[in-house]
C-alpha cells in the first residue's frame, strides 16, 4: 500500500508478453469474505486475452473473516453506510487506474477491471463513474454483482458520481449471473441489464445455470467479450 496504490494488493507479472511493450492491467476486485489472492486464476485466466496483462489484485479496505469486504452487509441487503463506502473504494480505485502506469509500467491506454460479487458492485460504479480521463478502462467485467438502484438517481451521492450520458455510451461493461445464485439473485442481473439501458451505457448480458461462485461459463463468456474488444489496439480518441 502507497499513497498512489491505497490498498493491498498482490500482483502477478508470469503472463506479460515481455516484447510487447508496456503490458495492458487486469485490475481485480474480490468479493465479500475474500482477499487479494482469491481470483488470482481468474487473472490468469483472463491475462492473455487482456494481451498479456499484468494482474493486480486489491484486498477490500474493510475486514470481513476469513478475508476482507468493501462494504458492510451484501449486494442484495447492503448497510445503510454501504454507498459511503462504495464511494470511497470508488476514488481508490480511479486513483489506482490513474496511477498505474507510473507505479506498475503498464499501458495507460489499455486497462481492464474484473470484479466478482461485492467487487462487480464496485465495478459497477467504477464503471459507471466520472472517470480522470476518457480511456480510463477499455472494458469492464462484472460477475454475480448488483448495480446499486442510487447510481440511477442523480440526487444520491452515487448518482451524482455518474459520467454524462455520451461518456458512458463510450465505455462498455460484461456482466454476468447465474439463475441459482442465492447470495445476489438472479433477479439483480436481470435488473442491472434495466438500468444499464436506462443510463445508456452498452453492455453485454451473459446469464446461465450455475450459483454465486461458479465462475466456468461466465469466464467463457467474459473471454468471448474481451476479444471482441481487440485488446491489442490502442483505445479509440
Amino acid at each position: 500500500m502507497s499513497d498512489t496504490i491505497p490498498f493491498a494488493h498482490t500482483i502477478d507479472r508470469s503472463l506479460i508478453e515481455v516484447s510487447a511493450g508496456p503490458p495492458p492491467l487486469l485490475l481485480i476486485l474480490h468479493g465479500s469474505g475474500d482477499d487479494e489472492f482469491g481470483l488470482l486464476d481468474i487473472g490468469r485466466r483472463l491475462a492473455p486475452v487482456c494481451g498479456g496483462a499484468l494482474v493486480v489484485s486489491l484486498r477490500g479496505p474493510l475486514p470481513r473473516p476469513p478475508g476482507y469486504c468493501w462494504f458492510e452487509g451484501s449486494s442484495a441487503q447492503p448497510a445503510p453506510d454501504a454507498e459511503a463506502s462504495i464511494l470511497m473504494s470508488v476514488d481508490k480505485v480511479l486513483q489506482v487506474l490513474q496511477h498505474a502506469p507510473l507505479a506498475f509500467g503498464t499501458d495507460p491506454k489499455r486497462a481492464f477491471l474484473f470484479g466478482h460479487s461485492q467487487g462487480a458492485t464496485v465495478g459497477w460504479a467504477v464503471a459507471l463513474s466520472s472517470w480522470p480521463c476518457t480511456d480510463l478502462l477499455r472494458g469492464v467485467v462484472c460477475n454475480a454483482g448488483r448495480l446499486f438502484p442510487s447510481l440511477t438517481q442523480k440526487s444520491s451521492a452515487l448518482g451524482m458520481c455518474v459520467a454524462p450520458t455520451a461518456a458512458l455510451a463510450k465505455r462498455s461493461v460484461f456482466c454476468a449471473h447465474g439463475r441459482r445464485d442465492m447470495i445476489t439473485p438472479v433477479g439483480h442481473g436481470r435488473q442491472n441489464v434495466k438500468y444499464c439501458e436506462q443510463l445508456g451505457i452498452p453492455h453485454t448480458y451473459h446469464e446461465h445455470d450455475e450459483g454465486h461462485n461458479d465462475m466456468n461459463l461466465p469466464l467463457a463468456q467474459a473471454i468471448k467479450y474481451l476479444e471482441v474488444l481487440d485488446t491489442t489496439k490502442p483505445s479509440c480518441p
